[in-house]
């Protein structure tokens, strides 16, 4: 289909968009790659160590390169540099180790023997759990090989204590079924609080054919997690959502952009995850430990700390209760219809929604340009969403950087915005960063498009701005409950002032 893998990876870069291919830890026996393994000793033994092991997996017969040995890493490296046959001349191709727990399809408990030997003599029943990690993490060190300052990207299915440093992880093969709908929630909430935020479960189900309705519901719990994507197997129905068609095609095309729309949200609870190991998506007890009840909720959870999210796990649901952790208010992040009292609160959820709820006292960036990449995306104008609280007050933050290099954490070339409303003063100041470095330079034509007023009642028909010593007026527009401060012109990369009283 693809003769030519190099030009359709340059044709995938014309528009932003990297590709992820699958590298597995098993090598067929017979092509040139897993001939070295042997003939080097790079794979893991026989029992008596007298062979390299042969087992069965996806390409039949093979061997398993140990990764526990330090010669390996140099083969490992070379197979993923760039000019090889495997990379060719491609810099947006990035990794999927998958099977690396490891699979063997005719081994006990289609694992590996645990008699099986690794470098230095360890038998596998001593490191099995470590096998998953140290895989990624020789893959991860083989494209920083390549380039040294351009982050790798890599799944895994197998992973151990600290592969959140170097891999993205998901749940492994689930069903198309509702259960596994609830499933993937308590899944993902448990993997964040135990240190692996950057995790997701395949949307819609690894086996079997989900019906419209399922798919639907499964990408409105989907775009929430961490990592979020469509995955099926080979035999099932295509799980795409232009395959269902109509209405359900145009809900799962909204529920998608509006995971676009939070990214710069998401991208900055990334970053505080990568200071403090904080989870992205946290479960309600997380947040408000003292309430005993919150211990028994594992269908509905903060996105970050600002959006309350309850996906619908339950075929014809069209209706359900919402917990509220706390006494103060939320409001409908599509209509703004306000929500208060610790408690229970009753909501619509017609197939085209799901309960979303953004809480008083936040603000939250976000982008309201639709591209084909998120590359795309990169200097395009921020929308923020401001709602306050009973005292008038909010606070937010947004990180910025290349999205690509480590000239964030090697360069400062970051910017790090703390959003604040108090006594009518609504401002943005840079805590964290350096915005007169190569990237953050180029912020300085990106500005905020709009600030998107909710819980607020004391605009005027203008608000005043002031900006690296210059002072204007913006135009301040009511629509229904919310109240919008249009083009306040502010850049992203200075501090600022807009004064609402």
């Amino acid at each position: 289909m693809f003769p030519n893998p190099d030009r359709m990876l340059s044709k995938l870069d014309e528009t932003g968009r990297s590709l992820v291919a699958i590298i597995d830890p098993h090598l067929k026996v017979g092509y040139e790659v897993s001939d070295v393994v042997e003939k080097q000793n790079l794979g893991i033994r026989t029992s008596d160590n007298s062979s390299t092991f042969h087992g069965h997996c996806w390409p039949g017969e093979s061997v398993w390169i140990d990764t526990l040995n330090p010669a390996a890493q140099p083969f490992w490296d070379k197979q993923h540099a760039v000019g090889s046959n495997f990379m060719g001349q491609a810099q947006n191709l990035f990794l999927w180790n998958d099977m690396s727990e490891p699979s063997v399809f005719n081994g006990p408990e289609t694992t590996a023997p645990k008699d099986l030997i690794h470098y230095g003599d360890w038998e596998h029943r001593s490191v099995h759990n470590l096998y998953g990690l140290t895989v990624h993490e020789a893959t991860y060190k083989a494209l920083l090989a390549n380039n040294n300052n351009k982050r790798p990207f890599i799944l895994t299915r197998s992973f151990f204590a600290g592969s959140q440093r170097t891999a993205a992880m998901w749940t492994g093969d689930n069903m198309a079924k509702w259960e596994y709908v609830q499933a993937s929630i308590s899944q993902v909430l448990t993997l964040n609080i135990a240190g692996f935020p950057f995790c997701g479960a395949d949307v819609a189900g690894f086996f079997g054919n989900p019906e419209p309705e399922l798919l639907v519901r499964f990408y409105q719990a989907g775009i929430w997690y961490p990592f979020f994507r469509g995955h099926a197997h080979i035999d099932s129905r295509r799980h795409e959502p232009w395959v269902a068609g109509g209405e359900y095609t145009d809900i799962m095309r909204d529920t998608i952009k509006l995971r676009y729309k939070l990214l710069p949200l998401l991208y900055t609870e990334f970053y505080k995850s990568s200071q403090v190991g904080s989870p992205i998506v946290n479960p309600i007890f997380f947040l408000f430990p003292e309430d005993e009840q919150n211990y028994d909720i594992d269908d509905e959870f903060f996105f970050g700390k600002s959006l309350l999210v309850k996906p619908i796990t339950e075929q014809g649901q069209t209706e359900t209760l919402v917990y509220l952790p706390d006494d103060k208010i939320y409001y409908d992040f599509e209509d703004y219809t306000q929500y208060q009292g610790k408690g229970y609160h009753s909501f619509n959820a017609p197939l085209s929604k799901i309960p979303i709820l953004l809480k008083a006292g936040t603000i939250i960036p976000t982008k309201q340009r639709y591209r084909r990449s998120t590359k795309l995306m990169k200097f395009d104008p921020y929308t923020l969403y401001l709602t306050a609280d009973s005292d008038g007050g909010a606070s937010g933050e947004l990180y910025i950087d290349d999205g690509e290099s480590f000239n964030a954490q090697n360069d400062n070339d970051f910017v790090f915005l703390k959003f604040e409303l108090r006594n009518g003063q609504l401002s943005s100041k840079i805590i964290g960063g350096d915005s007169s470095k190569t990237f953050t330079r180029q912020l300085s034509k990106v500005r905020v498009e709009r600030i998107i007023v909710v819980g607020y009642d004391k605009l005027p028909e203008s608000v005043k701005v002031e900006q690296d010593g210059n002072k204007w007026e913006a135009e301040v527009l009511r629509n229904g409950t919310q109240t919008i401060i249009r083009n306040p012109s502010v850049v992203i990369n200075k501090d600022w002032v807009i004064s609402l009283n």
